[in-house]
């Protein structure tokens, strides 16, 4: 009896974790997809702004968006 018991249990720990392997193998491909999306946004907001003249208006607002986002690292 008590070997079932600990079978069942083991079982139910390796569930969880190929639940957890997958909600972050998930959520590493979700990051990755929101950065590649961000480059290219960045590289068109950069051409654009060339092909405008207004490149320097551009290098602020990428700053400004770089501290945001050290911002949110550093307080969650």
């Amino acid at each position: 009896m008590d070997k079932k018991k600990q079978m069942k249990k083991r079982r139910e720990q390796e569930s969880e974790q190929r639940v957890i392997r997958r909600l972050t193998i998930a959520k590493e491909q979700q990051d990755a997809e929101e950065a590649e999306e961000k480059a290219i946004r960045e590289t068109a907001a950069r051409r654009q702004a060339t092909a405008t003249g207004q490149v320097e208006e551009v290098e602020n607002q990428k700053e400004k968006d770089r501290e945001i986002a050290m911002n949110r690292e550093r307080f969650g």
